[in-house]
């Protein structure tokens, strides 16, 4: 029996749409740049942007959510190809254009946004570039430069996951906490709920570190709630290294399944815990972070409905895994002293 996912947020009310037409159009898309071949898999893809758009971000508006949506699928394509694509066997190519990529996200202006010939007839580029130019009718250039830098960042931890994959050694916890961090696309998801939240922090306060630490926090709650929900899959897929329950598993052969999974569960709820204990202490108030705070809640309510529900994370006629959930929680707060990688967001509990 595993504990129960502690969620206390309430969730808000997901915006009734048709979401048939923005699917449709999404497949359009996908079409239109040559980001997929077959048909059921455009439909799959689509499917998960648009479920994971509605339920993560309910105060999106509607000339926001074609765009979002897309955004989703391009960065679904995008995590795939890195695991099973052409060049997810050759290292050195697969970080080339990695890096390519990663520049034109951050380097491109964003109000008339080029692809720099970096990749030359590159499907991915060419349609992120197309997003940036539909982005700039709604969203500040502040706005889109921080999306791209955290799209950056993402792809930064796809190398730095890729490279440890192709070491061939198995990371300690430590070591892979950190780079789920940087891998998991969880500051992407703060950057869209900002863009549809219509906020924007100033440099003073993003650099704020108790903010940082429980952005942090609630971030990779986010990580560790995907690790648990596409487990089943990914135990499948050859991929040892992206899944925080297999890296509990290799680092201590002698633990059970139940056990990983009952210390992932574990390890996301104290990270939640830390974030409600900084919310506390953080002195900046007003409705500006009222509103980010609100955001970062959200995105966790919803990707748990999200998960539980889209079929990116399940095997073919196989069950979730037998989690519940809770609105409170009894276990007082325990840092996890064995993984210093992110041990210091509690240090600011003091």
């Amino acid at each position: 029996m595993y504990p129960p996912i502690f969620n206390p947020f309430v969730r808000a009310k997901t915006p009734v749409l048709n979401l048939s037409n923005y699917i449709e159009q999404n497949i359009n898309w996908l079409a239109k740049y040559k980001l997929v071949e077959h048909p059921t898999y455009a439909k799959g893809i689509a499917s998960v942007g648009a479920m994971y758009i509605v339920n993560c971000y309910p105060n999106i508006q509607p000339n926001q959510i074609q765009d979002l949506i897309d955004f989703a699928s391009w960065n679904c394509i995008l995590d795939d190809f890195i695991e099973k694509g052409t060049v997810s066997s050759d290292l050195s190519q697969l970080t080339a254009f990695l890096y390519a990529l990663k520049y034109t996200c951050e380097e491109s202006i964003c109000t008339n946004p080029v692809d720099f010939e970096l990749l030359p007839n590159s499907p991915m580029t060419q349609a992120l570039v197309d997003l940036k130019t539909r982005m700039h009718h709604w969203a500040t250039p502040a706005q889109i430069h921080h999306l791209m830098t955290t799209l950056g960042h993402f792809i930064s931890g796809l190398c730095w996951e890729s490279t440890l994959r192709n070491s061939g050694h198995t990371p300690d916890l430590n070591l892979f906490c950190a780079m789920r961090t940087a891998n998991g696309g969880m500051y992407m998801a703060n950057a869209m709920a900002q863009c549809v939240n219509n906020t924007y922090l100033t440099i003073e306060e993003q650099a704020n570190p108790i903010l940082q630490a429980m952005t942090k926090c609630i971030l990779f709650v986010l990580v560790l709630d995907n690790d648990i929900y596409s487990y089943k899959k990914e135990l499948l897929s050859n991929l040892p290294f992206t899944n925080i329950i297999s890296v509990f598993k290799l680092i201590n052969p002698d633990q059970s399944e139940e056990e990983a999974i009952k210390n992932t569960i574990e390890l996301r709820n104290q990270c939640l815990l830390c974030y409600q204990g900084l919310r506390k202490k953080y002195p900046h108030t007003g409705d500006k972070m009222a509103l980010y705070f609100q955001g970062l809640e959200d995105i966790i309510s919803g990707n748990l409905i999200f998960g539980y529900t889209n079929d990116r994370y399940k095997l073919p006629g196989e069950d979730n895994l037998a989690i519940s959930f809770s609105t409170t929680i009894e276990t007082p707060i325990t840092p996890p002293t064995s993984i210093p990688s992110i041990l210091w967001w509690w240090s600011f509990l003091k």
